[in-house]
């Protein structure tokens, strides 16, 4: 793409129409209510066959569940902790508040 930029101005200022355009969207719709965007999330856990289920190295169900629920309490700012975090992150929290990993 940066090449494409180089090349042809054409490329560059219709590239460059459709930023402003989104920028202008977005500080025109900052009260708009916006609807949590459910975000699927699939988590590969490789057993091992010598341990149990849920047991040693082979983490339970309910591990992985509590991460997902820390994950969206960060995204949600909703974590008790929050207040503790850098506030680079903090900012851009600010801009996806509305995530949900399920």
């Amino acid at each position: 793409m940066n090449q494409e930029l180089k090349i042809c101005e054409d490329y560059r200022n219709a590239r460059q129409n459709i930023i402003n355009e989104n920028k202008n969207w977005i500080y025109n719709n900052k009260n708009l209510k916006r609807n949590t965007l459910q975000i699927p999330v699939v988590v590969h856990i490789i057993h091992r066959q010598t341990h149990v289920l849920g047991q040693g190295t082979n983490i339970p169900d309910y591990q992985v569940l509590d991460a997902l629920r820390i994950l969206n309490e960060d995204y949600s700012k909703t974590n008790p902790n929050f207040l503790t975090h850098q506030e680079i992150l903090s900012k851009m929290l600010l801009e996806i508040q509305t995530l949900n990993f399920v």
